[in-house]
């Protein structure tokens, strides 16, 4: 976790696969390839990917999109409708 930069990465061991939040990803990146190469672990896949903009608003606000427009987005949405 501290090599990712990370304190909480995420295991999804049946795709094997860890992600992590890395705000300084090149650090990170090189950081991590070079550790698995001490450590004589060989990476299947190793990339760096900008976040989505649904993670983006979550670690904002804690909280996932209903994915539902309101407000005046929802008001334009129905005028368009009709």
């Amino acid at each position: 976790a501290a090599l990712l930069g990370s304190p909480d990465p995420l295991l999804d061991p049946d795709r094997r696969l860890i992600s992590a939040p890395a705000p300084d990803r090149m650090a990170a990146l090189t950081g991590t390839v070079r550790a698995l190469q001490e450590a004589g672990i060989e990476a299947e896949d190793i990339a760096v990917r900008r976040p989505t903009l649904d993670e983006v608003f979550l670690s904002l606000t804690g909280r996932p999109g209903t994915g539902r427009p309101t407000g005046e987005q929802a008001v334009r949405g129905t005028e368009a409708a009709a």
